[in-house]
């Protein structure tokens, strides 16, 4: 299965909120340049493939912030048993149930 296919603008929001952690969607607007409907069509799309997600703050004023955080990628890859045994034994880890 294919993942997204990510543009420019896209891999670029990503890189931003994985190197901050969380940041302001108006930050990622002003610091990249990105059009205010556009960074929000971003958003929304990295939230659907589950590379960002959204989280809503409204001020004491009634402003609505929106923040982008990363969430926790899970890759799943398949190693070899004879270096999963290599590992176990290297680090006293255990990687089988």
């Amino acid at each position: 299965m294919d993942g997204p296919q990510l543009d420019e603008r896209e891999l670029a929001v990503v890189a931003l909120v994985r190197e901050r952690g969380r940041v302001k969607l108006a930050d990622v607007e002003r610091e990249l340049g990105i059009p205010h409907t556009t960074a929000h069509r971003i958003a929304r799309r990295l939230r659907a493939w589950g590379l960002v997600a959204i989280e809503r703050f409204r001020t004491a004023g009634g402003k609505l912030i929106l923040y982008l955080r990363p969430t926790r990628l899970v890759i799943e890859i398949e190693i070899p048993d004879e270096l999963v045994e290599q590992i176990e034994k290297e680090t006293g880890l255990r990687l089988r149930g």
